[in-house]
């Protein structure tokens, strides 16, 4: 079971962060400091953290688990950086 959500887990992330930036490239949504696009950052921020933190604990067992943190981490990064932007 542990194995199971530990897999289902990551695989939330791209989906999450496919949603953010489908919403954000929509040229009707780039007042960038409204309400909805933060909690869509942040929510997308949280989904690649956790991604993230999980996948970290397997890279030395699946090579997998490393690109795939790398990549939650990146992602994670680049929603710091677009949030920071909108202060």
């Amino acid at each position: 079971m542990l194995l199971l959500l530990s897999v289902m887990e990551p695989s939330n992330s791209p989906i999450i962060a496919g949603h953010r930036s489908i919403w954000l490239s929509r040229p009707a949504y780039h007042t960038g400091g409204s309400r909805l696009n933060r909690a869509l950052l942040e929510a997308c921020q949280a989904a690649c953290r956790s991604c993230a933190e999980e996948c970290e604990k397997h890279v030395g067992m699946h090579e997998h688990c490393k690109i795939c943190a790398d990549a939650c981490r990146r992602c994670e990064q680049a929603c710091a950086e677009l949030l920071a932007s909108f202060s």
